[in-house]
């Protein structure tokens, strides 16, 4: 039987557990969870669920809680992710032997503790997550919620060659590429890959720049505009482990000038390497470097053996999409608690706004 307890604080175990059950986890290696907690948690609180079987943990979901003014005379706490709005993937832990177990003991701690808690707001579980896709599909059940899937992360299989990678169709959408490496001969340049596994610090101030003026350009929103994001990459690079390597691919010329950059994640041990940051100089942009750079480096991912997936990550741009079809399913789940006197009231306010109106 499974037994879950309550505690305030990340068990030392929640990585290991991670690494062991789970697939994408990257954002659950211990670089990235001691950076969040250092310089995202900000005033939320840690909220973790454990999961016990005959004594051994099992699970771990690992959340934040979040107070909030409600009416400007009560508070409401919100149960997010750990790790909300940085991660790209969120693993809820678990054997897979014990996936159904596991779920419904989390559910039944909710329905029993339900004074403790207004509102559920998990992002970015990897649909492959058994547990995450079976406790938020009985979240949504119970309370007032609902899980959404419209949104994918896009993958390439590496274990394969490259040959049966760049079939004619893939040949065909990535030809304005080769149009590009073409025209970078013509113009009498010649391109190399780069790569820095040391040092990488020393080229993020220019990297910022490049990526700051590409999303001011396309009118995106930067989150490196946010101080914390800069200390939470520089905490990374300089506490990297065999689940979490960073690497900076650089795309040069024969006068060694910078055209593109690529800041990358490697998971050695799953054999995972993560598309994270690309960017470019403008001053190139009639080559788009930043394909290019991606075409060689990919190149390089296929010849690795010990490389068997290159993940794109969160976000669905187009480029993405020239390189691979296959995908799979984020799930994001909203849950509201409407066993409380407080959903019953805001029920009351909204209806009576309604009826005025």
């Amino acid at each position: 039987m499974i037994e879950i307890k309550h505690v305030n604080h990340l068990p030392k175990e929640f990585v290991q557990l991670c690494h062991e059950n789970e697939h994408y986890t990257i954002h659950q290696s211990l670089p990235f969870v001691n950076a969040y907690l250092k310089y995202f948690l900000g005033e939320n609180h840690i909220f973790c669920l454990l999961a016990y079987d005959k004594g051994r943990l099992v699970s771990v979901l690992a959340s934040e809680i979040k107070k909030t003014r409600f009416l400007k005379l009560f508070s409401y706490f919100e149960i997010q992710e750990l790790g909300h709005s940085v991660n790209d993937f969120y693993n809820i832990p678990g054997d897979k032997r014990y996936s159904e177990e596991i779920s419904t003991a989390f559910l039944n701690w909710f329905k029993n503790n339900s004074a403790s808690w207004n509102r559920i707001n998990f992002s970015f579980i990897p649909s492959i997550n058994e547990t995450g896709n079976l406790l938020t599909a009985k979240l949504a059940k119970e309370f007032d919620g609902k899980v959404y899937s419209e949104r994918n992360y896009f993958k390439i299989d590496t274990s394969i060659s490259w040959e049966e990678y760049f079939t004619a169709e893939i040949n065909k959408k990535l030809r304005d590429v080769r149009g590009r490496l073409n025209r970078i001969k013509r113009n009498g340049h010649e391109v190399k890959v780069e790569y820095i596994n040391s040092g990488i610090l020393n080229y993020l101030p220019d990297f910022l720049i490049h990526f700051s003026k590409r999303r001011t350009d396309k009118q995106q929103s930067n989150s490196y505009e946010n101080f914390s994001k800069k200390q939470l990459i520089e905490y990374v690079v300089k506490n990297q482990s065999d689940t979490c390597k960073v690497q900076l691919a650089l795309l040069k010329d024969e006068k060694d000038n910078i055209w593109a950059y690529q800041l990358d994640l490697l998971d050695t041990l799953k054999g995972i390497w993560y598309h994270y940051a690309p960017v470019f100089n403008d001053k190139y942009y009639e080559f788009s470097p930043g394909k290019v750079l991606l075409f060689l480096t990919l190149q390089d991912a296929f010849a690795n053996k010990n490389i068997l997936e290159f993940n794109f990550m969160r976000g669905e741009s187009s480029y993405k999409q020239q390189f691979t079809d296959s995908s799979e399913k984020y799930l994001h789940c909203r849950v509201v608690n409407d066993k409380t006197w407080k959903y019953k009231l805001n029920r009351m306010l909204l209806n009576l706004k309604n009826l005025f109106n």
